[in-house]
């Protein structure tokens, strides 16, 4: 199947973030329940508020997959599909990271995060099998704990003035969302620069100019809908705490 041709066809709706927990958590999974019943109505509808700020992030990211030739080559490969949505879930382990911290500036109930994560999780729950084996994770609460590591000191770079952190992180996020998604291989982030990527050596750290180029065409897609995201959350969670 060409999963690319899915993506022009359909591309609002190619993947879409599990709404029905909220609304039906008992079609979802019994252990959901007894989670969705603590929370309010107006809890509810701040967190499918919240899920449709999450949705659009990911259609933006969706946008990046197909609109470049590098990203459209994955698509040769007999795993370029299971690629793809793992780095869609690695994009939502950084969104994650970044609305945990805005819950735990505004004292946001703990009752709101666990019904959130079960959200993503159950997004994701199909493909369970396929992302955590081998050298993967062994299953979602590891790469959950395990990314609430790794970005919040990679997005604290991302935005300093210095030139040598910033494009390290921006490089990190890369290797992580497009090159290397959900690998836990992230001993070597540190050693990166910018234009080579050094997880798994899936890229050739020396074909510097290529690489180079690619994290570009990657900043200009992604840095402008990151802050985008991180602005509409900061507004919504303000707005309702």
């Amino acid at each position: 199947m060409n999963i690319f041709r899915i993506f022009f066809k359909r591309r609002d709706d190619f993947f879409k973030l599990n709404e029905s927990v909220l609304e039906y958590p008992e079609r979802v999974n019994k252990d959901i329940v007894k989670y969705v019943q603590q929370i309010s109505a107006d809890e509810k509808d701040f967190l499918n508020s919240l899920l449709k700020i999450l949705q659009r992030h990911l259609n933006h990211h969706s946008d990046f997959w197909i609109k470049n030739s590098f990203t459209r080559e994955y698509n040769d490969t007999d795993k370029a599909d299971l690629k793809i949505f793992k780095s869609f879930l690695e994009l939502m382990l950084l969104d994650w990271t970044t609305i945990t911290k805005e819950f735990q500036r505004k004292k946001v109930p703990e009752r709101v995060g666990h019904v959130l994560w079960f959200m993503i999780y159950y997004s994701f729950e199909s493909f369970d099998h396929r992302f955590f084996k081998d050298n993967d994770f062994k299953n979602y609460k590891d790469a959950f704990y395990n990314r609430e590591q790794v970005y919040p000191e990679i997005l604290s770079d991302l935005y300093k003035k210095e030139k040598r952190p910033s494009q390290r992180a921006l490089q990190n996020l890369y290797t992580l969302l497009i090159a290397n998604p959900l690998s836990n291989r992230v001993e070597q982030l540190s050693r990166e620069n910018f234009g080579s990527s050094l997880i798994n050596v899936e890229l050739d750290p020396f074909n510097f100019d290529e690489n180079t180029l690619r994290v570009l065409i990657f900043q200009k897609s992604f840095m402008k809908n990151l802050i985008e995201f991180e602005k509409a959350i900061v507004k919504l969670i303000d707005k309702n705490y």
